[in-house]
Formats: structure tokens, sequence, C-alpha cells
């Protein structure tokens, strides 16, 4: 299950139909409480939690220390507007599977899956960092 979590409305719904078969919430608590729901009924729980550009950071990294530690079944990606050098290690060592620039769209409709196929059976140790074009400025 694909679960993408963005609390401003018309940014949700311009990234839902980038992943099919999400279920959209606003914030992380409920993401969480689905993650678990999801996770006490399945077996082998493969779930993606795509946390839009609308979340704080802060609230992304607290969050995805705490399912990591709770789920091995979660892989987060995180979509943010603008990167900077620091984001890569620091969302790394929280446990965020990959971060993508919003300006790249054609690799966020393949972040899930890729994401998905990454934590079968493993905990993902690495990142995908994917920069968005320079504008010259």
């Amino acid at each position: 299950m694909t679960l993408l979590c963005e609390p401003d409305p018309a940014m949700a719904a311009a990234l839902a139909p980038l992943y099919g078969d999400a279920s959209v919430v606003p914030s992380l608590p409920e993401a969480a409480l689905a993650v678990a729901a999801l996770g006490a009924q399945a077996k082998d729980p493969q779930n993606n939690v795509i946390v839009g550009p609308g979340v704080p950071i802060d609230e992304v990294l607290t969050f995805a220390v705490r399912i990591n530690a709770a789920t091995q079944g979660a892989a987060i990606i995180l979509l943010r507007d603008q990167m900077d050098d620091a984001l890569p290690d620091i969302a790394r060592h929280a446990g965020i599977s990959e971060v993508h620039a919003m300006q790249e769209t054609a690799e966020l409709r393949d972040a899930s899956q890729s994401a998905r196929d990454s934590r079968r059976g493993k905990k993902v140790k690495h990142l995908t960092l994917v920069e968005a074009p320079s504008t010259g400025e």
C-alpha cells in the first residue's frame, strides 16, 4: 500500500495521480496510524509513505525514526521543493529511503515502486538523490 502525506489539498491532488493507488492522508500522525494498522493486518507488509513538500522537515525526521523503529515494512520517500547539501545525509540517518526534488516528475513516478522493491526482505540503508536541473540562477 502507498500512503501520500501532504497537508495542502491542492498539492495532494497534484501528486496523487503519480502514485495510482495511493491513499491520501493530511498528517504524519494519520500516516503512522495507517502504517500500524496495515502492518498488523499483513504477514509481509510492503508500505510506502510518500511525504510531500508541505510537511515540515523536523516532523518528517521524527516520523521516519519512529516508523523505522516500529516496522521494517515501510519505505519513506521524501519530496522537497528545494534541496540543500545537508538533506541527503540527514534523511539517510533518519531512515528515509529516498529524497526527490519536486521538479523531477519522471523519477517521482518510479520512486514508490523502486522503494517497495528495495525494502522486500531487508531494511534500506541507502538514499537516492535526484537533483533538480540548474536554472542558471
